[in-house]
């Protein structure tokens, strides 16, 4: 297999040879003379991992509506019925702004409503503007009311004057007085053509917007994404979409405005890039009404009811059976799509997972599926379709392999609807409600308690779920663990637990599931042996709801809003500040704990560690500390809480012992917010956004740009530090050594270095931080000292990102993403191909490096050598080897062998199964003939974790016999 193309020609296998650990390895000796044979075992983990902080696993599920919805417009009772008269309050918002750049940052807390009245027989209409919540410094300069359907920029029909309140803008007269330009007609209004923009000296050209449209038109917002097209499509960085559609369903009048960037769509497609399709979620169909170019552009778009090129059933659009697809050249059949989903109409997404059956099932690899729901509650009508792959669903059961289920999250239930395949399909079905084998509660459905099951042979009661999480639902689940206890605790082997929370916030409604296995819970408490408790991640607070034994079950219990003790802060809740608890004999006041974190809410726990201090710090036996942050970034709201063992912190710094600074593993920052001692303990300390000292940059905290320092009389500079990476970030630690290079260098007393990087794929974010010492580096080579590399253990790659020195200095380092000078794979980073290198004047191929390693990634060294051979062989040559996983969790690796001494012309390799079986390298990559060769492989055998670990796996080199 060839290997991303880092070495200039095609490698293929390595000797990978499964061993007992501490045996050696008989090689039968030749009769005419000895062969050089060598041998280590790969059961030297690197010093590079990835630092201990990482999200609580407690998350909403992978379930939610897809994000389209009617826009905030509502047509008011306030008229006599015999005159007709349209009175309409309109929601004014940054998002519906059309514009090709980015609004002007500030203004967050700005909003506004909007108010017009008009009387169509007299063309007489009065408006009205309020707003509130304006930065200081800036100001509002116009509010307009502008011709123009959703999605697109028109010119301005008439001024709101400012009165004397500054806040309110209000006009009234006829709309004979609008400007005359197009859209300055009664008919233009009654179609939704019409919208107020209200103008900020920081964005002129408009700061919040809101269409006006009548009960008669439903305007919908589709952000336009791969993963709803079929089957999904990852889209390349930068390919975004919106779309707004504009319908009357009784007169058929339809108006479809649709902007992409990132991209250029598939202009010569013979219909257009850009079309509406008849199909409901989850399900492709024919093109109904293609969109074409507004002027020139590639990135507008833009049709109409003129433009009608096949059966457009508006009772089906208006049910949600028609959606928005852009095609393009890389993926014709659709890049990004949109459902319209109207007012009344839900449509829901949902990720089917073995994790989510109860109890719940490890998939085999490849199996999975993704199923889609759109209901209208009101006229109970429902279309359900599910795709699956990987597996043969069970076909000849009764009622069919697919299911909707009545049963909330955690529980199980009876069928209630069987999926059909569709044109006989084995990966595709449908159901509607004319296919309901038992009665339809559309309220359940609506409240989160009906879910999708894939059944198959090797799993009959069920191999996929996807819980059906409507809008205004949200479901968590929680790994209940000791560890999460306050004080943490070690378990028991085989305790374990998992509980489901089924939560509306503006309903004020929870439905909770808890399951433990393990150990009989503490049946005899007076309020039952698991709660919901009050009390942020790290923090213990008071019992909110006992969760009751299900049909007198010692391991299922539920409980709901009506079973409350106390007062339940649905606010609170949502913010993440609850958690459950289950109780034992053996640990009353919690055995098991896992945090409610609702969709938006991030729980990071940080173990604190003095070697992630900027100097290192050796700590004092027993010095330990943890730490938790609850994140809500979309609304800047933060939670932490600390708690330290082993010493007393150095309460008279003036801003306290304990705070969160600004900073990047492996760089120091200034303080953001001091945490306060609880209750005046000298171990346990918390703080929130209310307590900051300097501007918290929420976007800088979702790119692990933040860490907790605990400081002590010893060392003020910090003792313990822990780096807050959120969800989807991670930042790895690597010791840099010479004896990673390759070839291996022997470096000078004192010579010595470490290195961070902290990534988040998702934002396509990197920075990497780097410290050396006991040399001065290589300062005048053209694109610096200190890189980062493309390439596994064992493998030169070339540079992808120079770092540069801080400031003035000789020792630190840094660089990001902005800094790279080639592409970044971060499928490579994720699966442990790159490094970090430090070059020298000595060294200028490498003087000290480190291997990258992310949670899914490992890496492990053999040093080969003929004493490991029995018998011993005397041979000088010797060997590097190493086992780079790229995928733990699924055995993917990457394995390398280096050779010395031994002539590369003429040695074989062997991979040697567990059960003595061998096979011989065919082909390999020279480094140099004369001095040293290079195997390198993807698929010899996949390596376990824990049997390397063991020193199972060994590589073996051996020089063939000569004649």
């Amino acid at each position: 297999m060839k290997i991303r193309n880092l070495f200039g020609g095609v490698v293929t296998a390595v000797a990978l040879a499964a061993c007992d650990n501490g045996t050696t390895i008989t090689q039968n000796a030749p009769e005419a003379e000895e062969i050089a044979t060598i041998r280590g075992i790969a059961d030297q983990a690197l010093p590079s991992a990835v630092l201990p902080s990482a999200s609580l696993p407690s998350a909403s599920l992978p379930s939610q509506s897809l994000p389209s919805a009617s826009l905030p417009s509502v047509e008011l009772d306030e008229s006599p019925s015999s005159v007709e008269v349209r009175t309409l309050e309109v929601t004014l918002e940054a998002r519906q702004e059309v514009t090709d750049t980015p609004l002007a940052p500030g203004n967050e807390n700005l909003t506004a409503v909007g108010r017009i009245v008009v009387d169509e027989p007299t063309l007489d209409f009065r408006a009205t503007v309020t707003a509130s919540g304006l930065d200081d410094g800036d100001t509002i300069t116009m509010v307009h009311i502008h011709s123009g359907f959703a999605g697109e920029n028109g010119g301005v029909l008439i001024g709101l004057a400012a009165t004397a309140d500054p806040s309110v803008f209000e006009v009234t007269g006829s709309i004979n007085d609008f400007a005359g330009i197009p859209g300055n007609d009664l008919e233009t209004f009654l179609a939704g053509g019409w919208y107020f923009n209200l103008h900020t000296a920081s964005n002129p050209s408009g700061q919040l917007r809101g269409q006006i449209f009548t009960d008669d038109v439903d305007v919908v917002r589709l952000q336009l994404e791969g993963q709803q097209e079929n089957p999904a499509v990852i889209n390349a960085p930068g390919v975004s979409g919106v779309a707004y559609v504009t319908f009357d369903e009784d007169d058929e009048q339809i108006v479809v405005n649709s902007r992409v960037e990132g991209f250029t769509p598939f202009l010569d497609a013979p219909i257009g890039p850009v079309h509406l399709h008849a199909g409901f979620a989850g399900e492709n169909g024919p093109v109904l009404l293609p969109l074409q170019p507004v002027g020139q552009s590639d990135t507008i778009y833009r049709g109409t009811e003129a433009d009608i090129s096949g059966d457009l059933d508006f009772a089906v659009l208006a049910e949600g059976g028609v959606y928005v697809n852009i095609h393009s050249t890389a993926n014709p059949s659709g890049e990004l799509r949109g459902q319209i989903v109207p007012r009344g109409i839900d449509s829901v997404r949902m990720q089917l997972q073995g994790a989510q059956e109860n109890p719940a099932i490890d998939n085999a690899d490849g199996v999975a599926g993704v199923a889609y729901a759109t209901f209208n509650a009101t006229e109970s009508r429902i279309v359900v379709t599910t795709a699956v792959e990987g597996f043969v669903p069970f076909l000849d059961a009764p009622i069919g392999p697919v299911h909707l289920h009545m049963g909330f999250a955690g529980e199980n239930g009876g069928v209630l609807l069987p999926l059909q395949p569709v044109d006989g399909s084995e990966t595709v079905f449908r159901g509607t409600e004319a296919d309901a084998i038992n009665t339809l509660s559309f309220g359940l459905i609506a409240d989160g308690g009906t879910y999708i099951n894939v059944h198959s042979e090797a799993n009959p009661s069920g191999e996929l779920r996807g819980q059906l999480v409507p809008r205004g639902i949200d479901v968590a689940r929680m790994e209940l663990q000791g560890e999460q206890e306050n004080p943490a605790i070690s378990n028991a082997p085989g305790i374990s637990g998992v509980s489901y929370a089924t939560v509306n916030v503006d309903a004020e409604r929870i439905l909770i599931n808890a399951a433990v296995t393990g150990f009989v819970p503490f049946l005899d408490a007076p309020l039952g042996p698991v709660h919901l408790h009050s009390g942020f991640a790290g923090e213990n607070g008071p019992v909110l709801l006992p969760l009751n034994p299900v049909d007198g079950s010692e391991t299922d219990y539920r409980g709901s809003e009506l079973d409350a003790v106390a007062a339940l802060d649905f606010a609170r809740i949502a913010a993440g500040g609850t958690y459950m608890n289950i109780h034992s004999a053996e640990n009353p006041s919690g055995e098991l704990r896992g945090q409610l974190a609702l969709r938006d809410i991030d729980v990071v726990r940080m173990v604190l560690e003095g070697q992630q201090e900027n100097p290192a710090v050796a700590n004092a036996p027993g010095i330990s500390g943890i730490a938790y942050a609850t994140v809500n970034a979309s609304e800047e709201a933060l939670v932490v809480n600390s708690t330290v063992d082993g010493f007393v912190p150095s309460l008279n710094a003036p801003i306290g012992p304990v705070h969160l600074h600004a900073g990047y593993a492996g760089e120091n920052g200034p303080v953001l917010l001091p945490l306060q001692p609880v209750n005046g303990s000298d171990t346990q300390y918390s703080g929130t956004e209310a307590d900051l000292i300097a501007e918290l940059d929420f976007d800088r905290l979702t790119n692990g740009g933040t860490y907790l320092n605990i400081h002590s009389a010893e060392n003020a500079g910090g003792e313990l530090r822990g780096q807050l990476t959120p969800r989807g970030v991670f930042a790895s630690r690597a010791e840099l050594q010479g004896a990673q290079e390759n070839p291996v260098v022997v470096n000078d007393a004192g010579i010595a270095g470490v290195s961070y990087l902290t990534v988040n794929p998702y934002t396509q974010s990197v920075v990497a931080l780097t410290t050396v010492e006991g040399f001065e580096p290589f300062l005048d080579a053209p694109i610096g000292p200190v890189h980062l590399h493309a390439g596994f253990a064992g493998i030169n790659g070339p540079v992808l990102l120079p770092l540069q020195p801080v400031g003035s200095s000789t020792t630190q380092y840094r660089g990001t993403a902005d800094d790279a000078i080639a592409e970044l794979d971060f499928n490579q980073i994720l699966e442990g191909g790159t490094y970090v290198n430090v070059h020298s004047a000595a060294n200028p191929g490498g003087e000290v490096r480190g291997q990258i390693v992310s949670e899914q990634s490992a890496v492990f060294r053999a040093e080969m050598d003929g004493s490991q051979v029995d018998p011993a062989n005397a041979t000088s040559a010797t060997g590097i080897g190493y086992v780079s996983l790229q995928d733990r969790y699924d055995g993917r690796f990457v394995s390398t062998v280096r050779v010395v001494g031994i002539d590369a012309s003429n040695v074989t390799v062997n991979v040697t199964s567990a059960s003595g079986g061998a096979e011989t390298v065919v082909s390999r990559l020279l480094a140099d003939p004369e001095v040293a060769a290079l195997f390198i492989s993807e698929s010899a055998i996949a390596p376990d974790v824990d049997d390397i670990l063991n020193g199972q796996y060994s590589f073996i080199a051996q020089e063939s016999a000569t004649n």
